[in-house]
């Protein structure tokens, strides 16, 4: 009898969204397997980095982008499972924003690597919410890189396509404060 790893992604989600994690462990670790398929790959990513396990949800979305390097939503994930612990690195370890030690720096330069091949892959698909959201945190990763031209554009982008997200916008005044323009 074949199995439906669809359904199997769909319950490892129901799960933890159910907050039943000892359920979600047996499952996974009574069918190993699952982690060798890419759309279970990408759930378990999801769920540890809802967790905050960035360093788990990279190890397997890394796994998941080797069989599947055009799903725009691994790459904006994996892009964010390494941004989020180096803003975390930069809050504790760097003396001033433009200090920011060299093995973050790498760190970031490699979400922004991530966030554009999703942005490559969305610009030719209807996602366009998930488009902005890619534009923000690459803008993000710019603002990080002192690629400040770069990282407004991409802020800007965001906003032209969803007005409402308010935290690029915070973004973007933090920039223009940063760089002294408005």
């Amino acid at each position: 009898v074949p199995k439906d790893v669809n359904a199997f992604s769909v319950q490892l989600a129901c799960f933890h969204e159910l907050g039943r994690k000892s359920d979600l462990d047996s499952l996974l670790s009574s069918n190993s397997w699952l982690l060798d398929e890419q759309c279970c790959l990408y759930t378990v990513a999801y769920i540890a980095f809802d967790e905050g396990r960035f360093e788990e949800a990279e190890h397997y979305l890394h796994r998941h982008n080797e069989k599947d390097p055009k799903y725009a939503e691994a790459w904006n994930l994996l892009g964010s499972s390494i941004l989020v612990p180096a803003q975390r690195g930069i809050r504790e370890r760097a003396a001033a924003p433009n200090l920011i030690p060299t093995e973050i720096r790498a760190r970031i330069e490699a979400a922004e690597v991530c966030f554009s091949k999703a942005e490559q892959l969305l610009a030719v698909c209807d996602s366009r919410r998930e488009l902005a959201h890619t534009y923000a945190n690459r803008g993000v990763s710019r603002m990080f890189l002192s690629k400040f031209d770069e990282a407004r554009r991409d802020f800007e982008r965001a906003l032209d396509i969803d007005p409402s997200l308010d935290e690029v916008r915070r973004n973007l005044g933090t920039l223009f404060l940063h760089v002294g323009s408005a």
